[in-house]
C-alpha cells in the first residue's frame, strides 16, 4: 500500500520534465523559425524586394510576441527590420514606429537612431533629426554616418560652421563619403571658401566621376576663385554626362564669355 501509495508522487516530477522539455523544444523551434524568417526578409531587401520581406519580419515578429523566452535584443531586431522595410516602402511614419520600438528594446542600438535621423530629415524635422544623429555620435563617436547625417540636420538650417565640422568629422572616420565630401563643398562654396571647395568637389569626383553635378559645382567653384579655364572645363566635362544640363550649358558659355574677354 505505501508504495502504491508513493508511486503516484514519483510520477509527477516525470511529467514536469516533460512538459518544461516540451516548451524547451517548442521555443527552440520558434527560435529557428524567427531566424529563417529574418533571414529570408534581409534577402529580399538586398533584392528590392521591401514588401515581400516587410511580411517575413511581420511573421517572425508574430511568433516572437508568442515566444516570450526571446531576449529583448531579438525584439528589437524584428522591430527595426520591420522599420527598414517600411522605409524602403516609403511608409515613414510606420518606419519611425518600429524604429522607436526597436530603441525601447535596445536603447544604444546606433543604427536606429541614424535610421530615425534621416527619416526626419526627409520630413524636414531637421532640429529633431539632428538630436538623433547627436545621441548616435555619443554612443560611438566612430560612426561616420551619424556625423554625416549631423551635417545635412545642420545644413539644412543655415548653421554652415558646425555642418563643415561635422562633414570633416563623418571624413576622417570614412575618407570615401562620396555625399560628404560633396556637402563640405557646398558649405565652404556658401562662405566662398573656393579653394576647400574645390579640393572637396575633386575628393568627391575622385570617388566617383560619373556625376554631372560634381562637376558643375566643380566648375561654379572655379569660378569664384577666378579660374575660367578650369571651370569651362569643368562645365565641359558635366555635358559630357549629361548633355542636357542646361546650368552647365549656361554657366560654359558664360565662362568662356568670359575667358575671351579676359584674353582680348
Amino acid at each position: 500500500m505505501l508504495a502504491q501509495a508513493i508511486a503516484p508522487r514519483l510520477k509527477r516530477p516525470q511529467t514536469q520534465n516533460n512538459s518544461a522539455q516540451s516548451v524547451a523544444l517548442a521555443s527552440q523551434g520558434a527560435r529557428h523559425v524567427i531566424a529563417e524568417l529574418t533571414s529570408a526578409g534581409n534577402l529580399l531587401c538586398d533584392q528590392g524586394n521591401p514588401q515581400e520581406a516587410l511580411n517575413c519580419f511581420l511573421k517572425a515578429m508574430e511568433l516572437l510576441n508568442n515566444c516570450r523566452t526571446v531576449g529583448d535584443k531579438r525584439v528589437a531586431i524584428c522591430h527595426y527590420n520591420a522599420a527598414r522595410a517600411y522605409a524602403m516602402l516609403d511608409k515613414n511614419d510606420e518606419a519611425l514606429e518600429h524604429y522607436s520600438k526597436a530603441l525601447l528594446a535596445a536603447p544604444r542600438l546606433v543604427q536606429a537612431h541614424n535610421n530615425i535621423g534621416m527619416l526626419l530629415i526627409q520630413s524636414s524635422r531637421f532640429d529633431e533629426a539632428g538630436e538623433h544623429f547627436k545621441k548616435a555620435i555619443k554612443l560611438d563617436g566612430l560612426f561616420a554616418p551619424a556625423y554625416y547625417g549631423l551635417g545635412v540636420a545642420l545644413q539644412s538650417t543655415g548653421d554652415n560652421v558646425n555642418a563643415a565640422f561635422a562633414y570633416q568629422k563623418a571624413l576622417t572616420f570614412n575618407p570615401e563619403s562620396y555625399p560628404a565630401w560633396i556637402n563640405l563643398g557646398l558649405v565652404c562654396h556658401s562662405i566662398e571658401n573656393y579653394e576647400v571647395a574645390i579640393n572637396c568637389y575633386k575628393e568627391a569626383i575622385g570617388i566617383s566621376n560619373q556625376d554631372a553635378e560634381a562637376f558643375y559645382s566643380l566648375g561654379l567653384a572655379y569660378m569664384g576663385a577666378g579660374d575660367l579655364k578650369q571651370a569651362t572645363t569643368a562645365f565641359s566635362e558635366a555635358l559630357k554626362l549629361n548633355p542636357d544640363h542646361e546650368s552647365a550649358q549656361d554657366a560654359v558659355r558664360e565662362a568662356m564669355y568670359f575667358l575671351l574677354e579676359k584674353q582680348a
